[in-house]
């Protein structure tokens, strides 16, 4: 009967142990998970007074937006920094686009936005010398509409708030093209969910002449890098 008793109270014991250090582990990937989506929320466009119209938003850059943090190269990640300055920063690297036209290169965060963004932060960073105050980044959010997003390109390049509101696609498209056609440049469209906004206008454009241009796309979702 004692024998009984003491070998319940060990089993009950070790249960608790065992149960203890689950919760531990669960509450630790809770707190990954939190830190992410606070991530997230920073790099989502923030509306400033601008009600149903989302034309009359002011977007944060995901850049400047990480600035602050005090950024360390994730473990194991240098020599995936080092590939990327080199596919970036060579003239004769072409992605599988069709040829002539700009390369695209893609990184894929499998669903940890934390690790994709402090490495992409650092690539951006380190060509600074290559492209100078010709590299940007636009965050290009879940369903952006079309015109809303070129907009966004064409503040980011040409350091501009004009809104263009009564443009059309096309003549956003065709501003756009005339100032990514200036010079080697870096654009980097951060948090791609899909590739439906790739239509013929704004791929066309992103994409038409120079081969110099350089399009570094970071996603969650790992179909989205294949399709380039």
């Amino acid at each position: 009967m004692v024998f009984t008793a003491l070998s319940s109270y060990y089993k009950d014991v070790s249960f608790r142990y065992q149960l203890g250090n689950k919760m531990k582990k669960i509450n630790e990937r809770l707190d990954i998970i939190k830190k992410d989506w606070d991530m997230v929320d920073r790099l989502k466009t923030t509306p400033k007074g601008c009600g149903k119209d989302p034309v009359q938003c002011e977007h944060v850059n995901p850049k400047e937006a990480t600035d602050h943090i005090g950024i360390q190269l994730p473990i194991g990640r240098e020599n995936d920094k080092k590939v990327l300055v080199e596919m970036l920063s060579s003239n004769d690297f072409c992605s599988k686009t069709e040829k002539g036209g700009a390369s695209v290169i893609s990184i894929v965060g499998k669903g940890v936005i934390g690790k994709m963004m402090t490495l992409a932060n650092m690539v951006f960073d380190e060509v600074e010398q290559q492209f100078m105050e010709r590299r940007w980044w636009v965050y290009v959010s879940e369903r952006p509409n079309h015109k809303d997003l070129v907009r966004q390109m064409l503040r980011e390049v040409c350091k501009s708030s004009a809104e263009n509101s009564n443009c059309s696609l096309t003549d956003l498209c065709t501003q756009l093209l005339n100032e990514l056609s200036k010079e080697k440049n870096l654009l980097v469209l951060g948090d791609v969910w899909e590739v439906k906004w790739w239509d013929k206008e704004i791929g066309g454009t992103l994409m038409a002449g120079a081969i110099w241009r350089k399009i570094l796309i970071t996603s969650r979702k790992k179909y989205v890098s294949e399709g380039w």
